[in-house]
C-alpha cells in the first residue's frame, strides 16, 4: 500500500506557509492544520519529516542572519532612545505640555526585530505565548517525537487544561490573552499555529484517551491519522532525476511562498487577513454538508455520542479546501 505520511507533510507545510494570509470562510475565523500521525518507530517519521520541513528551516537560517544584523542596530537605536526619553525628563524648565509634546516628537520606544524561530518542538503556554509575542504571528508546533511535547509540561496534569483552551481558543478565531498580576498582560490578536505531532501508537493513547483533552474539545479539532505501514516493502532506490526535480520545485515554491508579505495589522504584530469566500454552488454544497453533520448529532442520533468530533467537522473541512 502507498505511503502517504509525506503527503500529510506537505499539505501541512503548505497550510502551514499559507495560514496566515486568509481566514476561513464568511466566519472569518482562524483556519488551522492540526495533523497528529501515528507511526511505529521505525516508519521513518524523522527522515520525511527533514526532508518536508527543509524549505521552512532554510527561511527561518535566512530569518536569524537578518536578525544577527538588525539587533545591534536595535540596541542602538533603543539606547539612543531611551537615553533622549531620559534627557527630556531633566529638562527642569519645560512646563507639562511642552515635556508632553517632545515625548510625543520622540515616538515610541523602537520595536525589537522579531525572533525567527518558526517551528517550536515541545514548548509550554507561557514559552509559546511568549513566541508569539516577540516572534512572528504564524508558527509549527511540528515535531517528529511527539512524545517531547505529550510528555512535556505543557500536557502535565497541572497545566493541560491551560494549554488546551489555548489552542482551541488560537484555533476558533486566532487570539491568545494572558493577564496575570506578577507580569505584564498580553493581548494577542492575529496568531496562527498550525500543529504536527508524529507518536507511536502507545504514546497516543496516553494523549487521545485523555478524558480531560477529550472532555475541552483540543481533541476534536484534530485531525488524526495513522497511515498502514510500510515497513518490509521500502527497497533502496536511487533517486530518480524526475523525482530531484519534485523535490527542487517543492522547496522553491515553499520558500517563494513563506518570503512572500503577511498581511499585518495597523499595529504590525498582529495577522488580519482577508477571508475566504465561497461561490454560491460551493456554500450550497457545504450548508447541506453542515447540516447533515449537525442532524448526526441529535439525541439518538448515528453519531450523538460523538457530538465535539462531528461537530468540528464543517470547519475541518473548510480549512482543507481553503489550503487546497
Amino acid at each position: 500500500m502507498r505511503d502517504r505520511r509525506p503527503g500529510r507533510r506537505y499539505m501541512r507545510n503548505a497550510g502551514a506557509s499559507q495560514r496566515g494570509t486568509a481566514n476561513r470562510g464568511w466566519a472569518n475565523q482562524a483556519p488551522e492544520f492540526r495533523f497528529p500521525a501515528i507511526a511505529k518507530s521505525g516508519e521513518r517519521k524523522t527522515a520525511t519529516d527533514s526532508l518536508a520541513l527543509a524549505p521552512i528551516r532554510t527561511r527561518s537560517e535566512q530569518l536569524r542572519k537578518r536578525y544577527d544584523e538588525d539587533y545591534p542596530r536595535y540596541r542602538n537605536a533603543l539606547d539612543a532612545w531611551t537615553a533622549e526619553r531620559k534627557n527630556i525628563f531633566t529638562i527642569k524648565k519645560l512646563d507639562p505640555s511642552a515635556r508632553r509634546a517632545k515625548l510625543e516628537a520622540l515616538g515610541r520606544e523602537p520595536a525589537a526585530p522579531k525572533s525567527p524561530i518558526l517551528i517550536l518542538q515541545e514548548p509550554t503556554l507561557e514559552g509559546l505565548t511568549k513566541h508569539l509575542k516577540v516572534g512572528y504571528p504564524s508558527v509549527g508546533l511540528f515535531s517528529s517525537e511527539g512524545g517531547q511535547f505529550i510528555g512535556g509540561h505543557a500536557m502535565s496534569d497541572d497545566a493541560k487544561r491551560r494549554s488546551a483552551a489555548a489552542l482551541n481558543a488560537l484555533w476558533d478565531d486566532g487570539k491568545l490573552e494572558r493577564v496575570r498580576a506578577s507580569e505584564e498582560s498580553m493581548l494577542l490578536p492575529g496568531r496562527r499555529v498550525s500543529v504536527f505531532l508524529q507518536v507511536q501508537p502507545e504514546v497516543s493513547k496516553h494523549f487521545l484517551c485523555d478524558p480531560v483533552l477529550q472532555d475541552i474539545g483540543l481533541l476534536a479539532r484534530f485531525l488524526i491519522t495513522q497511515p498502514d505501514s510500510t515497513m518490509g516493502s521500502r527497497e533502496f532506490r536511487k533517486l530518480a532525476p524526475e523525482h530531484q526535480a519534485a523535490i527542487a520545485a517543492y522547496n522553491a515554491q515553499m520558500l517563494g511562498l513563506l518570503r512572500g508579505n503577511l498581511p499585518y495589522d495597523e499595529r504590525g504584530d498582529g495577522l488580519e487577513p482577508p477571508a475566504l469566500t465561497m461561490s454560491s454552488d460551493a456554500r450550497v454544497v457545504w450548508i447541506d454538508f453542515a447540516n447533515h453533520i449537525e442532524a448526526m448529532l441529535a439525541p439518538g442520533g448515528e453519531t450523538s455520542d460523538m457530538s465535539a468530533v462531528k461537530g468540528a467537522l464543517s470547519c475541518k473541512s473548510m480549512d482543507l479546501i481553503g489550503h487546497s
